[in-house]
């Protein structure tokens, strides 16, 4: 589709939340602005990231989302047509307790190009540590399969981002960078997709099969 949605932050009288805005090709506005997350004075949104699925032609939204009052922030997702229309209700990607805190989302589409994955940092408060975690999202923003452990090395892992690559119409693979703050060296990197197996060392091939 010859369109882009664009999305972001937004502060008004209620709070923090995200809007989207469509782009035509050229950069010219289409149509007026989205609220994607809810306006409420009791939650706030923050860093929203965004991808498209081009044979599904839907868009996947994803923000860390903080209700005011709990102990730590979440992973929300909102699958929306082609158009800015919501598919349904937004989704819990990662839900915050005591102890884990989930931020910095970012999601790529698969090569499939049906089925999503997000990536964000787990602030993990016992060990006084950040990780790298990520998870399968269809195309209509249901999650899919429990969470994958990207990274858990000593120091602290964050900032990460996905892309996906396209392996062959039956399969996802993605490739995941992060910081690694364990001794001020450059970012780290993972060959990622959805089932999980080390193929090889500094590699995590998680090849995900469409179903």
């Amino acid at each position: 589709r010859r369109e882009y949605l664009l999305v972001w932050e937004n502060q008004d009288a209620t709070g923090i939340n995200i809007k989207g805005q469509r782009l035509s090709e050229s950069g010219d506005l289409v149509d007026g602005e989205l609220l994607i997350s809810a306006q409420s004075s009791l939650a706030s949104g923050f860093a929203p990231a965004v991808a498209y699925a081009p044979r599904a032609g839907t868009y996947l939204v994803v923000w860390q989302n903080y209700v005011h009052g709990s102990p730590a922030s979440s992973i929300e997702s909102l699958a929306l047509s082609d158009v800015g229309s919501a598919l349904g209700p937004s989704q819990t990607v990662a839900k915050g307790t005591t102890w884990l805190g989930h931020e910095r989302p970012d999601v790529a589409a698969g090569g499939n190009g049906h089925d999503y994955m997000v990536v964000w940092q787990r602030e993990d408060k016992a060990r006084g540590a950040y990780d790298i975690f990520a998870r399968r999202v269809r195309d209509d923003g249901t999650p899919h399969q429990p969470e994958i452990l990207i990274c858990i090395w000593p120091g602290d892992q964050v900032a990460p981002a996905v892309t996906g690559i396209a392996a062959s119409p039956y399969q996802e693979q993605y490739l995941v960078a992060w910081e690694h703050r364990a001794d001020g060296g450059p970012g780290d990197r993972e060959h990622v997709g959805g089932a999980g197996a080390l193929h090889v060392p500094g590699l995590l091939a998680l090849d995900a099969l469409a179903d």
